[in-house]
């Protein structure tokens, strides 16, 4: 009997690994694998040979139990994975939350210099508006004033509540390309401080047009499949850039304060490119008239920060030996009015070796009350007593 069970056995065995070579020939192994195989004859040689051949019934093998705490950590572990996504979430929420809610230091150095927080703010200041750079005329050539155009704009749109700003597009600052045609160029600091003397501000306000070129890409057949530009050019739009920058000088010192440039651009219709334009109100309902516009603005908001903090001054025009009576050059237009107190400064010069042009620094010297204002002036007293004897014309009124 056992002969007759190991010899069907042995034909068994053969018939198997018949099926398997056939398999393993045919290439389907998305069916069978090498481990699959490897784990059903270990299957298979596992029961006990005794009990197999008595034909017992061969136990099955008992499920692993690692396989359940297995899928059980994986459960674990996504859940995990989503309770610190959730958790990264809420403090990303909440950190965009706070740095939202937190001021801008800007805005804060805004607030504590505004009308509101204390009067001496409130005067306004005078401010000389130069003609603007051109950087490329090529770029420019449909505008073929912009130089003068652009900074009237902007005049029209600084808040005329906080400055007195003079159009003075007469004049513009010179530069390295001036000298290189002969002329006498002075040094920036020099040229800024002569003409916020001439033009009797305080602050001296220029720019450039840095950018205004227009893109435009070839509309060859390779340049068409790859480039979204050419595309557009063939359908007669072209992009245009329009970069503005704003130079901010200090007149007593001619240093420069801040700057900053405004940067955009805009899809526009090709036949537009080649016209002559002027910046007038048709002009600004188009998209690039409208690009500009809000660039104008960026700039207006950007000189409240920049000079809000700064103290106005005037200069002192006359001094009264008699009664002690102080005249400078600011009045109601700048919203000085009776009964102010303002600080005189003294102009000390500081003779050092070497320097061509003679420099000075301001001294405090005493505290003026406004006795009498007119529109572009107005007298003040000391409040000390007679110290007139020890101001000259060109010293400082300043608002603290």
């Amino acid at each position: 009997m056992n002969h007759l069970l190991l010899e069907r056995l042995f034909v068994a065995t053969k018939v198997l690994v018949a099926s398997l070579l056939l398999i393993s020939l045919s290439g389907c192994t998305s069916f069978f694998s090498i481990q699959s195989i490897k784990s059903n004859v270990d299957k298979f040689l596992k029961p006990d040979l005794h009990a197999f051949l008595d034909n017992d019934s061969i136990p099955k093998p008992e499920e692993e139990e690692e396989a359940v705490e297995y899928v059980e950590e994986e459960d674990i572990e996504e859940v995990s994975k989503d309770e610190v996504k959730q958790e990264h979430t809420d403090e990303t929420t909440e950190i965009s939350k706070v740095l939202q809610e937190a001021p801008i230091i800007e805005d804060v150095i805004a607030e504590r210099c505004s009308p509101d927080a204390d009067p001496k703010f409130s005067y306004r200041r005078r401010i000389g508006l130069l003609a603007f750079d051109i950087n490329n005329r090529q770029d420019s050539s449909d505008f073929p004033h912009i130089e003068t155009q652009y900074p009237e704009l902007l005049q029209g749109v600084i808040d005329n509540e906080r400055f007195i700003v003079k159009a003075a597009t007469q004049y513009r600052l010179l530069n390295k390309t001036d000298s290189l045609y002969g002329g006498w160029v002075e040094s920036r600091r020099l040229q800024v401080m002569q003409l916020a003397k001439e033009l009797g501000v305080q602050f001296i306000i220029t720019g450039a047009a840095e950018d205004m070129s227009v893109v435009n890409p070839r509309t060859s057949a390779l340049q068409l499949f790859f480039d979204k530009h050419a595309r557009n050019k063939l359908m007669g739009e072209v992009i245009r850039h329009l970069e503005m920058s704003l130079s901010v000088y200090d007149g007593g010192t001619g240093r420069l304060i801040k700057r900053q440039t405004f940067a955009d651009s805009v899809t526009i219709d090709t036949k537009n490119v080649s016209e002559r334009k002027q910046l007038n109100k048709t002009f600004l309902k188009s998209p690039y008239g409208q690009l500009m516009a809000k660039i104008l603005q960026q700039q207006s908001d950007f000189l409240l920060p920049a000079l809000d903090c700064i103290p106005m001054q005037m200069t002192v025009l006359a001094v009264s030996g008699r009664d002690g009576t102080v005249t400078f050059d600011g009045g109601i237009e700048s919203l000085v009015l009776p009964g102010d107190k303002l600080q005189l400064y003294r102009r000390i010069d500081m003779d050092w070796e070497g320097t061509q042009k003679k420099l000075y620094r301001l001294e405090r010297y005493g505290v003026l009350t406004v006795s009498r204002s007119n529109t572009f002036s107005a007298e003040a007293l000391f409040d000390q007593g007679n110290m007139a004897s020890g101001v000259n014309p060109g010293d400082i009124v300043q608002a603290w």
